[in-house]
């Protein structure tokens, strides 16, 4: 399969991976976006719902989050999909439900 390339966020030159991690690393994914990435690249196209995203992220919290964790998901998401650019992987919204990969596009790392 064709991977895509992609660029150290230090240096700027290419790598390639072809793991979830390496994506993770080479695209400067902060611990949250990196969790919400795991989800969904785990669900392996299955719709993920914003409470499984919530529980991903905020799991030793015993409230669950701040009151406003919602808002702060699609602020990830947005900053996802920034980041991802150009590498396949790419997150749909299924609206009131959650997020889940573009199965027609996705080129996902093993």
């Amino acid at each position: 399969m064709n991977r895509p390339h992609l660029h150290c966020p230090t240096c700027g030159q290419p790598t390639r991976h072809d793991d979830l991690e390496g994506v993770i690393i080479d695209r400067g994914l902060t611990r949250s976006q990196a969790e919400i990435l795991r989800a969904i690249v785990g669900a392996k196209g299955r719709t993920v719902t914003h409470d499984h995203i919530l529980d991903a992220l905020y799991r030793d919290d015993p409230d669950g989050g701040p009151e406003y964790a919602r808002t702060i998901v699609t602020v990830f998401i947005s900053q996802l999909r920034k980041k991802l650019a150009g590498t396949g992987i790419d997150i749909m919204t299924v609206w009131g439900v959650g997020y889940r990969l573009d199965a027609a596009k996705a080129r996902l790392p093993r």
